[in-house]
């Protein structure tokens, strides 16, 4: 595929180079624990969660590259990616097998490098993704001594719904050598601009872009407040992990 191109944030007044562009990484961890599901194959009106995600973002940043967590992972992402046929999402798999997000991350950022200077991440089960977070998230990384913007509540750390400098996979490689598999943990690492959560209201005032779904009952309740129904197959499949 062809690579990510720059894109450049005239509203932030950024630098017109390719040390300013912005890209995207899309985490597809495959089957959930709680879900019993692909949540990025759930379905969200005519869409699933993955295409919902792609098109939010297609606009703000050039990509996104799409982080699948094993081969069959990748097999059904790259259905849905077929199915999205725009030639800027790219696909990539993890290479440290069983280690969780963060290789989703180290794997995307990797991808992104040498076209991007930031890459944006999120989860595969925000459908209603607010992309103005992006730019929010951006304008608070001018110092590019910065390595990391991460929204905070507290001691909390959303650090899938983050901003990341692309260079610094061999930081991640290395805190997986050590098992060192929480997302948070990157917060130890990175020299990281701490925001409240809650300056994401300005542009995200219900918090859609950090509100997952991990439950049947949580995928089902988030229809009913979109006004949207779930297929009788997906029913069928979700009762069967419960």
């Amino acid at each position: 595929m062809p690579p990510i191109a720059k894109i450049h944030k005239e509203s932030l007044s950024l630098e017109k180079d390719s040390q300013q562009s912005v890209g995207a990484v899309i985490l597809c961890g495959g089957q959930s624990s709680r879900m019993g599901f692909d949540k990025f194959e759930l379905p969200f009106g005519e869409r699933t969660f993955l295409q919902c995600v792609f098109e939010k973002l297609r606009d703000s940043v050039e990509g996104p590259i799409v982080a699948a967590a094993s081969e069959t992972t990748l097999e059904r992402v790259r259905r849905i990616a077929d199915a999205i046929d725009d030639s800027r999402l790219e696909v990539v798999v993890d290479e440290l097998a069983d280690s969780g997000p963060v290789e989703g991350i180290r794997c995307g950022l990797v991808a992104l490098a040498g076209r991007a200077r930031w890459g944006f991440v999120t989860g595969c089960d925000v459908p209603m993704l607010r992309s103005q977070v992006v730019d929010l998230l951006v304008d608070a990384a001018k110092d590019s001594r910065r390595q990391a913007v991460l929204p905070h509540r507290g001691a909390r750390i959303y650090g899938i719904t983050a901003l990341y400098r692309t260079d610094i996979g061999t930081t991640i490689e290395a805190m997986i050598g050590r098992n060192e598999l929480r997302v948070s943990d990157l917060a130890k690492y990175l020299d990281c601009r701490m925001i409240d959560v809650e300056q994401l209201r300005e542009v995200d005032p219900q918090f859609d872009s950090i509100q997952n779904v991990n439950s049947p009952g949580q995928y089902l309740e988030y229809l009913r407040a979109h006004g949207l129904d779930c297929p009788q197959s997906i029913l069928d499949q979700l009762a069967k992990s419960e």
